[in-house]
């Protein structure tokens, strides 16, 4: 699995990066417009210290923020034990911390970078996936901090928000030059309205890019890729039991969500490890969480 791994690995760091370069050149084509390499550098300016400042925030304060609490190694000794085990696997120098988030429903998130790490996982999660499953989640947001995950999705999101404004800046300048009687090409106004749409649809693309990533470093760390498999399916159940409760507005379309669609992640998990998927073993927690 080691070479098929790492060519994986390989192909989503180039789409990353493509993907990046696409971001970075599409506002650098509305700075231009705007004012020409003054633009294009104030406009790339902006996007990096946009991105610096949003990383001034702590995990500990994210975490606080969302009404996460932290998770004392002693309640949950089977729980930091795997993810001691994992985060070694994973190179870190320290594992992340560990917040139950209040939430009922399942939902795991990772934030930070460095020596700065969270993993929040809700009472839903916790309480609805069994060792195996919840040990292939760990994993995988694992696979977001080892990957410095949220400092691309902050920077890619920087990104996006300064080609917004810019092209505000842009269209406000065409209606300014119509007012005074001046001629203002159609493209203009075109190229300003699409460009926003076109880098949030890149910063959507890129983070289901970084989920089916983080899905194959799980598999790297766990060797087993059925466990976290089988999380998807738990969880993509309970989502559409809530769906067909009436919660929610329903699944968006795949290409309007950050995450895949649970079916072509299964796929990919599939071909990284076809023989993972054989019937499970018994089922076993890591922590039952009360209170």
């Amino acid at each position: 699995m080691g070479d098929r791994f790492a060519l994986v690995q390989r192909t989503y760091t180039l789409e990353t990066v493509l993907l990046f370069t696409a971001l970075a050149a599409m506002l650098a084509l509305i700075g231009w417009l705007v004012g020409h390499w003054g633009g294009v550098l104030v406009a790339l300016g902006f996007a990096v210290l946009t991105g610096r400042m949003l990383a001034g925030l702590s995990s500990v304060a994210i975490m606080r923020f969302m009404g996460g609490r932290l998770i004392h190694p002693a309640e949950a000794p089977d729980l930091y034990r795997t993810l001691f085990v994992l985060a070694r696997r994973a190179g870190l120098r320290e594992a992340p911390h560990l917040y139950l988030l209040p939430s009922s429903i399942p939902n795991a998130l990772a934030t930070g970078e460095g020596d700065d790490t969270a993993i929040g996982v809700s009472r839903g999660l916790v309480g609805g996936l069994d060792a195996r499953e919840l040990t292939g989640v760990l994993a995988h947001e694992l696979g977001h901090i080892q990957a410095g995950d949220t400092a691309v999705l902050r920077f890619a999101g920087a990104l996006v928000e300064t080609t917004r404004a810019v092209a505000q800046v842009g269209l406000a300048l065409c209606l300014v030059a119509l007012l005074l009687g001046e001629a203002v090409p159609l493209f203009l106004p075109l190229i300003f309205l699409a460009a926003p749409l076109a880098a949030f649809g890149l910063q959507l693309w890129l983070s289901r890019r970084r989920e089916f990533a983080a899905d194959a470093t799980a598999v790297a760390l766990t060797g087993d890729a059925g466990g976290l498999a089988m999380a998807l399916c738990r969880l993509d159940r309970y989502r559409s039991r809530l769906r067909a409760l009436g919660y929610g507005l329903g699944a968006p379309p795949s290409w309007l969500s950050t995450h895949p669609p649970t079916a072509e992640r299964i796929e990919r998990l599939k071909a990284l490890q076809p023989e993972a998927f054989l019937p499970p073993p018994p089922r076993r927690v890591l922590w039952s969480w009360s209170g």
